[in-house]
């Protein structure tokens, strides 16, 4: 995906319907918000469902119980969470320049 001028790798969904599963998907959306609970600044209600690999994170926002809509990037470096893209449709996936 790309957002925020960014290339990003979504996080997948636990599968453990096999070991096969398992492997590909051992570092799921839940395992990684668990792991950024510890980061300073990360927003508690936030559920991490992508990265750049640089630190910074694509989020969702939980509001009374529930998942907004609206794509946030939590930036490592600042703590700030900014609206790039009001559903998860509207992200543009990427596509490499073709010379």
């Amino acid at each position: 995906m790309f957002a925020h001028d960014d290339v990003w790798n979504l996080h997948p969904i636990l599968d453990a319907s096999d070991r096969k599963r398992v492997k590909r998907s051992c570092n799921d959306i839940l395992r990684e918000t668990a792991l950024m609970h510890d980061w300073r600044g990360w927003p508690e209600n936030a559920l991490a469902i992508g990265s750049n690999g640089g630190g910074d994170r694509l989020v969702l926002l939980k509001v009374n119980r529930r998942y907004e809509p609206t794509i946030y990037v939590w930036l490592q470096d600042s703590r700030e969470l900014v609206a790039v893209a009001d559903s998860f449709s509207d992200l543009e996936r990427f596509r490499p320049k073709t010379p």
